[in-house]
């Protein structure tokens, strides 16, 4: 009897610890999916306001050289902006 308790708690224990490590998993997925939905909306906010200046800079004869928001988004700030790194 004393065998079949102890076996019961292990069990038990083992089953608690594979349902937290599936919930945890199961978070991350769903984190990313909705990271990704989330990026996805804001680059997509940001091309459609990018176009419509465009457009309407188009339809005003104004020259339009503002960069893509994708070229905005992948720049680093000029060297002067840029903090120094320390020597080795």
């Amino acid at each position: 009897m004393v065998f079949a308790a102890i076996f019961r708690q292990k069990t038990r224990k083992e089953g608690r610890e594979e349902g937290r490590v599936e919930g945890r998993e199961e978070g991350r997925e769903e984190g990313r999916k909705e990271g990704q939905a989330v990026g996805r909306e804001e680059a997509d906010a940001a091309w459609r306001e990018w176009n419509q200046r465009r457009l309407q800079a188009m339809a005003e004869g104004i020259p339009f050289d503002e960069p893509t928001p994708d070229l905005v988004r992948g720049t680093s700030p000029p060297d002067s902006e840029q903090p120094s790194k320390p020597p080795r």
